[in-house]
């Protein structure tokens, strides 16, 4: 699977790593809010084809072949976990280098929060959907 590929999940991290640096250096031009949302698509992706990765290779531990329907939500599920933790950590950077530390107003809406968790479960639902119709089981 092309999901699961060890050269897809390096490649896609590769791609999203130049992604962030590049957007984090203009977040001030608000123009530039699909960038956000595609980055959180893409990660999503990697995180749910990380997943898949680990537990392809080691169905001792899980196997994701006994019910699609199970490996299915279980992806979307630590997608989820993942995008849940990576706002905690948007929200604390924002609060504690933006403004407490600079004095600026912390850029925290919960639309942009629910925007960001949104685009990582799509990503994760995409790559999970993807896996499962190719994969012969």
């Amino acid at each position: 699977m092309f999901i699961s590929n060890i050269k897809f999940i390096l490649g896609l991290s590769v791609f999203l790593f130049i992604g962030l640096w590049w957007y984090n250096g203009i977040t001030a031009n608000p123009e530039l809010y699909w960038a956000d949302m595609a980055l959180h698509f893409l990660g999503g992706i990697l995180v749910a084809a990380i997943f898949l990765n680990f537990f392809g290779n080691r169905r001792d531990l899980f196997d994701l072949s006994v019910n699609r329907i199970s490996g299915f939500l279980f992806v979307v599920s630590f997608v989820a976990l993942i995008g849940l933790l990576w706002e905690f950590y948007e929200y604390l950077n924002d609060y504690f280098f933006l403004q407490w530390l600079s004095s600026l107003p912390a850029n925290i809406t919960l639309s942009d929060t629910l925007s960001d968790l949104l685009f990582d479960l799509f990503g994760g639902i995409t790559a999970s959907v993807s896996y499962y119709s190719r994969e012969s089981l």
